[in-house]
This record gives structure tokens, sequence and C-alpha cells, in this order.
């Protein structure tokens, strides 16, 4: 998996940026808050990374953050969003904007945006609402008043459904393995003690 790329700017424009490393250039499909985001053509850059295979080929979307790339993962796990989806989402709302639509159940703001409608609106709602809170934390910002109570804000799980997922594991079944995990804890996990809990739950 390649995590980030550094180099030079070689090219950029609203859905895309070219990143040169030793003469090579990397296409790296990006949002418009990453676009955004971005030095002049020739400068340093570092985006973090997100590989993602097709049927028919491989692309390589960058982020200018963190938690930009965790709401990216976070998307693609709901039902009939795929990647170009995500990348518009993010296109469409910043971070800390989604989550606190997510939280208040803006129906408005997230249909919104290009290419998602009431019934994707609601499914986002009701898939991702729970995760808002960590969601927010990952910016390294405060959580909005309006974002506190949108969910159980429980440390690590979204990390540790994410790492299940990259390990093979269908959405349902990461989801799943982790709230057993939880479940039967019988004290604060850390990520790592709570992804294997949830590991010897799934054999």
């Amino acid at each position: 998996m390649i995590s980030y790329v550094e180099g030079t700017l070689a090219s950029k424009h609203p859905t895309g940026a070219i990143v040169e490393i030793g003469g090579v250039g990397l296409r790296c499909l990006i949002s418009l808050t990453t676009y955004a985001e971005l030095p002049e053509e020739g400068e340093p850059v570092r985006l973090v990374t997100e590989l993602v295979t097709r049927d028919d080929g491989i692309d390589l979307y960058g982020f200018s953050s963190e938690a930009e790339r965790v709401l990216f993962r976070l998307l693609r796990g709901v039902s009939g969003v795929g990647s170009r989806m995500a990348q518009g989402i993010l296109s469409g709302l910043s971070v800390e904007e989604f989550a606190k639509a997510l939280a208040t159940g803006d129906l408005v703001a997230l249909t919104s945006i290009r290419g998602v409608g009431r019934k994707t609106a609601e499914r986002l709602i009701l898939e991702l609402k729970e995760k808002v809170p960590s969601l927010v934390e990952v910016t390294g910002g405060a959580v909005p008043e309006e974002v506190a109570g949108a969910g159980d804000g429980i440390p690590f799980m979204d990390e540790a459904v994410l790492a299940l997922r990259s390990l093979g594991y269908s959405a349902s079944e990461a989801q799943n393995a982790v709230e057993r995990a939880l479940a039967a804890s019988e004290e604060e996990p850390t990520l790592e003690s709570l992804v294997k809990s949830a590991l010897t739950l799934t054999r």
C-alpha cells in the first residue's frame, strides 16, 4: 500500500495532481478540498494516499489531510457509494461540514452535493452518523457542539473497523466483530487490543 507521496508538484487541476518523485510522475485523483490546499506548481508537496483497485485498472487518490482520507474510506464502506462518489462528496463539503450535516441530519446540505440524492443522503446519515465524533477528532480540533452527542464516541472503533477491512473482511463483518469485541471488553480497550479481540471473534 502507498501511504503517502512526497515530491514536487508537477501539475494540478481541480480533480487531479501529478507529484514528481525521482523523475517519475505519480498521478493522484483529488477533491476540490485538497486542490485548494495544494501549493504552486514546482513547489514541494506531500499527500496522504489511498490505492483503489478496479476491474480495469488502479487509481491513486491523494488527500491533504488524514481526516479526509479517513472520511474517504468510511464513505466507500457505505452501500452504493463508490470511490468517485466519495471523491465528489469530499469536493462538496469539508470534513467538518460533512460531520455537522450528518450529526444534525441536514439533508439539504448533503443533497446539495452533485450526485447525492435524497436516498443516498439518508443512507449516509443512517450508516455514518455514529462515526461522527471520532471522524471529527481526526482533524485535531475540538468536536463541534452539534456533533458532540451524535454517537457513542467509542475510541478506536472506526480505526479498528478499517484495520479489519484492510485484512479482507467486509464492512458488515468488520463492524460486527468490533462491536462484539467492545461488548466483551471489561475495560477501555486500546486500538491494538480491540483489533486482536475482533480477529479472535472472526475465527
